[in-house]
């Protein structure tokens, strides 16, 4: 068994990219023993966040770096997401209006909706060029 402590892994700004974050996920959740739920809420949330970074966080088409690094115990998991796109704050963006139905809806801020529902912890912030992304999760029970 490989060591299961801390975890990092970097891809290139490109949605194709994403699958191989949630493949080095599902490792890490074997790896940890963790249930269907929990890994599937963590891979959900850095899926949205990863999709709005590649889509959204660039002002050119140039390639960029995005990594994330994972630090875990038994009862909990706390991901970290940086990349070097525009300064933009998603904690800061209103929450959508879930009463409209879903025409009458603006595009856009669902995803950090979900993302803060299922994640117990979500924090931001900018150091020099860089967005910090935090996303902290404790397990329902701790691994068997």
């Amino acid at each position: 068994m490989s060591n299961c402590s801390r975890e990092t892994i970097k891809i290139r700004n490109e949605l194709a990219q994403i699958e191989r974050v949630t493949a080095w996920l599902s490792q890490i959740a074997r790896c940890r023993e963790w249930d269907d739920q929990f890994i599937y809420h963590v891979q959900l949330s850095v899926e949205e966040i990863l999709t709005n970074i590649v889509k959204y966080a660039y002002s050119d088409a140039g390639e960029h770096l995005i990594w994330l690094e994972a630090h875990f115990s038994d009862d909990r998991i706390e991901l970290l997401i940086v990349d070097d796109g525009r300064a933009v704050n998603p904690l800061q963006l209103p929450p959508p209006n879930l009463s409209l139905g879903v025409e009458e809806r603006p595009v856009g801020g669902l995803g950090v909706h979900i993302v803060r529902s299922v994640m117990d912890t979500v924090s931001y912030e900018r150091r020099g060029r860089y967005n910090q992304l935090w996303l902290k999760k404790k397990t329902a029970t701790q691994a068997k």
